[in-house]
């Protein structure tokens, strides 16, 4: 509760923060509201007249036949550095000055004009690094949980049309994938998470310095890792159930997908800049660790010290 508080008063004490990331948001929404993904996903069925499953692997497939050709495999691959380089690039641009903002709130430094420009300016590089780096690291492991997650999926649609033989193989392969699944995000969403504000506070060896506080309360903050991380699965997958009906084209319609544009672009707003200043809160709280911080409350006095 320490850290939860302490990032919903940062927030409140200074609007940039979420009015700065409402604007990404926006823009983020924007994209994603014109962008033929999400349709596709969720409405694989009906167009490809398939599942999840079989999408996961004509994926996989198409893949490995890319990277089994040299041409194409050498063009794809210059595809996917350029945009790395692009996106890592703009994640510098956008997230240096705001961490800056961030980092200086959380740790009760007082308000100056030019923040955001002298953490965009100092933090530019070292935060378009770690992203890039981040990245890369964040489709290994997509990659990897993907590819391993298959046989269990396998199995339990087989037993899901009809091989009861498979019920315990199904039962103990999907718990083994699901428990694996699980560790694997809570180490990557920890450490990865911690690197960013690592980064802002220390010039050389931020992941190191980022995982040793991270290893501190590993076990309470990746647990509210997984909280946070089915909270948004459940909330964009409602999101995304409701804006998805090719047949409504009527005036009801069109408000209805305006609605669910503007709850998209709110939620996402209030999700990630809590999120990132909750990471930037227990990042500081990591640095001077003591047993049960995270959970103790704050007393009036250390309110007042916070603030």
């Amino acid at each position: 509760m320490k850290v939860f508080k302490g990032a919903v008063r940062s927030i409140l004490d200074r609007p940039f923060i979420w009015v700065y990331f409402g604007i990404i948001a926006l823009i983020y929404s924007i994209i994603d509201s014109i962008n033929p993904l999400t349709a596709l996903l969720m409405g694989f069925n009906r167009i490809g007249k398939g599942d999840f499953l079989e999408m996961i692997i004509y994926s996989i497939q198409i893949f490995i036949n890319i990277m089994t050709n040299a041409g194409t495999a050498t063009k794809a691959l210059i595809v996917f550095i350029i945009l790395l380089l692009v996106v890592s690039l703009l994640m510098g641009v956008a997230f240096s000055g705001y961490f800056n903002v961030i980092n200086n709130v959380v740790r009760k430094k007082d308000k100056y004009e030019g923040e955001f420009f002298e953490g965009l300016k100092s933090y530019f590089l070292r935060t378009t690094f770690v992203s890039l780096r981040a990245l890369l690291t964040s489709i290994f492991v997509i990659f990897t949980a993907l590819i391993a997650a298959v046989p269990a999926v396998i199995i339990t649609k087989s037993w899901i049309s009809g091989r009861q033989e498979l019920t315990i193989v199904a039962a103990f392969v999907d718990v083994i994938t699901v428990g694996a699944l699980i560790l694997i995000f809570m180490f990557f969403s920890t450490y990865i998470s911690f690197w960013f504000p690592a980064s802002i506070n220390n010039d050389k060896s931020a992941f190191l310095v980022g995982k040793e506080n991270a290893d501190k309360i590993f076990w309470k903050l990746s647990l509210r890792y997984i909280l946070f991380f089915f909270i948004f699965l459940i909330c964009h997958f409602i999101l995304s159930r409701l804006s998805i009906n090719p047949e409504e084209i009527d005036l009801a319609g069109n408000i209805k997908r305006f609605a669910v544009f503007v709850a998209n672009w709110f939620f996402n707003t209030v999700f990630f800049s809590f999120a990132i200043t909750y990471v930037f809160s227990a990042y500081k709280l990591s640095e001077t660790y003591v047993e049960e911080d995270m959970d103790d409350d704050y007393t009036e006095e250390q309110y007042k010290e916070l603030n």
